[in-house]
């Protein structure tokens, strides 16, 4: 049985997304075109190639799609979003205090509609309170990197990273790096995935551990930050 998305919302989710408009990597699909086909790619070419297969299977369910725009993110957008922490982290200076704006490695724009985006990765840093904590409401925990927080229209992971690029973090004191997940796709309406809860919350995540992997390798984490690229998906704690 699918979720009912409006009692999902009904229950106090909080999942509205504004779409990118000038943010957008590239620009979206619809319009007139000519008459002539649009290019496409799959899901293993979204976000510079980063989706594992069950990751890009994720994305396929979770946009109800199989093509997607070229512009939905590449290698050199991953490597920037690395560079963006890398030159603004400070070891000992806690995350509020650092001058680091959100960093978008990913965003994939919808297919038909100019200017909004179905999915987007940003990736920043946090404190160890806000990685550490046991409870998010609205959102299901589970074990995997430092911690990960979950719901249909959004999901949070966060891994430490240890790495000559973030000069000063060590392993009593690593950088403690956010990745999160927005899901417009579905909290705007523009797809219903025909799956649970759990199996939309655990497609999102799969999304972003997949995206948040390859950001760890371009900052060369140590031990990739504890992520792995199929990791076992179960809920560690209630919503």
């Amino acid at each position: 049985m699918g979720i009912d998305v409006r009692a999902w919302r009904a229950v106090g989710a909080v999942g509205v997304v504004v779409g990118i408009g000038a943010g957008v990597l590239g620009c979206g699909g619809g319009g007139d075109d000519g008459g002539r086909a649009q290019k496409t790619v799959s899901a293993a070419e979204v976000c510079g190639g980063a989706l594992s297969p069950h990751a890009a299977k994720s994305l396929d369910f979770l946009t109800g799609s199989k093509e997607y725009l070229p512009s939905s993110g590449s290698d050199a957008d991953l490597a920037r979003a690395a560079a963006e922490l890398r030159d603004g982290y400070v070891a000992g200076v806690d995350a509020e205090d650092l001058d680091v704006k959100p960093a978008t490695a990913c965003a994939v724009p919808n297919l038909r509609t100019v200017g909004t985006s179905d999915l987007r990765v940003q990736f920043s840093f946090a404190t160890a309170q806000e990685a550490d904590r046991k409870t998010f409401s609205g959102h299901v925990r589970y074990g995997i990197g430092r911690n990960a927080f979950v719901n249909p229209d959004w999901a949070y992971l966060y891994f430490d990273c240890v790495s000559p690029r973030l000069k000063g973090s060590t392993e009593k004191q690593p950088a403690i790096v956010e990745s999160v997940l927005s899901n417009a796709a579905l909290s705007q309406h523009r797809s219903e995935p025909d799956g649970t809860r759990r199996q939309i919350d655990e497609a999102n995540l799969s999304v972003l551990n997949s995206v948040a992997l390859r950001v760890a390798g371009k900052l060369q984490c140590a031990d990739s930050g504890g992520l792995t690229s199929d990791p076992a998906l179960r809920p560690a704690g209630g919503a």
